[in-house]
């Protein structure tokens, strides 16, 4: 798949991430909240490399 078609869907999945680790927080489930912080964190370096391979 195009890198240039996967830079909107990277975008929504960090942020639904970003969304999901706040409610995790609030809810105290600290062991769900870290796996949705590494989640992040790989989205993040997915986002990287598709915006330079663009």
């Amino acid at each position: 798949m195009p890198t240039e078609k996967l830079i909107p869907w990277l975008w929504f999945r960090l942020v639904a991430l970003l969304a999901f680790f706040i409610f995790v927080m609030t809810q105290q489930m600290p062991l769900v909240a870290g796996i949705t912080l590494i989640l992040f964190v790989l989205t993040a370096f997915q986002l990287r490399t598709a915006y330079k391979n663009k």
